[in-house]
């Protein structure tokens, strides 16, 4: 819950989506304003020698008075706009919660590997030791021994595999977060 909380909170992606919503918001309630009326002054017919009982001055006041239709319309518009941002965020915001399961029980999954291997890697040192002291007194034979050790280095191989593993779901859950990569976290 804490790692989805957190993809919500800090994923670009869906912050993205977030400040398309609210831009989209501020135009739909902005489509019913009216423009800001427009006031002008300026001389008239002034002939270049300035005599002063020639020319006048004009004074002009314009307003643009809107269509009530015209800005319901796309107020409305505005409004579905925005409307169809939420839903896209919202499909987002579920494929990103989709692949943090999907990490997150791989994790899960590679750790019980992990302790099944730790497992087997006890049962097969102590395995080898029963062999080596066998041997001693010839009731073991060394090839026995031999492939006891390769199955122990195989079991080896496989551990540093799903160490990697561990740290690759950690950096993808992360950079879903958009945390640093390699903060780690259990």
């Amino acid at each position: 819950d804490s790692i989805i909380s957190k993809i919500e909170k800090n994923n670009p992606g869906l912050q993205k989506y977030e400040f398309r919503i609210q831009a989209l918001d501020t135009y739909a309630s902005a489509a019913k304003g009216w423009d800001a009326p427009q006031v002008g002054a300026g001389v008239y017919m002034l002939p270049y020698n300035l005599s002063p009982d020639m020319g006048s001055v004009m004074i002009s006041i314009q307003q643009m008075i809107p269509g009530p239709g015209k800005t319901s319309s796309a107020f409305n518009y505005l409004r579905q706009k925005s409307s169809v941002e939420q839903e896209s965020r919202n499909f987002d915001r579920n494929q990103l919660i989709s692949m943090a399961k999907m990490l997150y029980y791989d994790w899960i999954i590679v750790k019980k590997k992990e302790q099944v291997l730790s497992s087997n890697q006890s049962q097969m040192n102590f395995l080898i030791k029963t062999s080596e002291a066998r041997l001693a007194y010839e009731q073991e034979k060394l090839n026995s021994i031999y492939k006891a050790k390769a199955a122990l280095l195989e079991i080896d191989k496989e551990q540093l595999m799903y160490d990697r593993e561990i740290v690759d779901k950690r950096v993808g859950l992360n950079t879903l977060m958009n945390r640093d990569k390699n903060s780690s976290f259990e």
